[in-house]
């Protein structure tokens, strides 16, 4: 949005008469960066000092949302072909982020939540967690919650339709990092997940 109305003077100047009812201006002047960004300019050394658990062991499947990487002539804070600062943030943990095909692939949350088109959101859903088991991976790491709803919430749904089971345990990056500083599950939500993380903990 920031980038849509530095670009864009009739939406800025109809955002401006809004924000004018509240002594507001939109200014285009501030950098707004993803929080991915934000863990990676303050350092993977500095945030490494604070794991207390070392989470080896783990293979954490790692999907950039597609808002992370798209579109590519704004989103430039890493390779939108091989984006690699998520990775690099959870191998601090101590876990393994594995390498697998199609890392890039959507979620398909867009298609099926945004569009409509549920069948082949579902479609693309399959393909992504085929992948995902193809890599053994025990875990997944996202830092988009539209993926997160997809991957977790849907997990079931998919595993009914086509009567596979994947079983996966979806988690976001800081809840994954605050996994490995130490944390109690209970302190950040973890019930709510519907893929629980019961044999994931057993594992670390």
């Amino acid at each position: 949005m920031n980038q849509e109305l530095i670009h864009d003077e009739h939406e800025k100047e109809k955002i401006n008469d809004i924000l004018k009812t509240v002594n507001r201006e939109f200014k285009g002047s501030i950098n707004v960066k993803h929080f991915v960004e934000v863990l990676y300019d303050i350092g993977v050394d500095k945030i490494k000092e604070h794991v207390k658990k070392e989470l080896s062991g783990l293979k954490v499947a790692c999907h950039p949302g597609c808002h992370y990487m798209r579109p590519t002539e704004w989103m430039e804070n890493d390779d939108p072909m091989n984006p690699t600062n998520l990775k690099e943030i959870v191998n601090i943990t101590g876990a393994n982020a594995i390498d697998y095909d199609g890392q890039t692939v959507c979620c398909g949350s867009a298609t099926m939540n945004h569009y409509g088109f549920k069948e082949i959101g579902m479609q693309m859903l399959k393909y992504k967690f085929d992948l995902f088991k193809k890599a053994k991976a025990d875990l997944i790491c996202v830092h988009c919650p539209s993926c997160f709803l997809q991957f977790d919430t849907k997990q079931k749904e998919l595993q009914k339709e086509f009567s596979i089971e994947y079983n996966i345990p979806v988690l976001y990056l800081s809840e994954l990092l605050a996994l490995s500083m130490g944390f109690d599950l209970k302190d950040y939500g973890m019930k709510y997940h519907r893929i629980r993380l019961n044999n994931l903990v057993d594992k670390v």
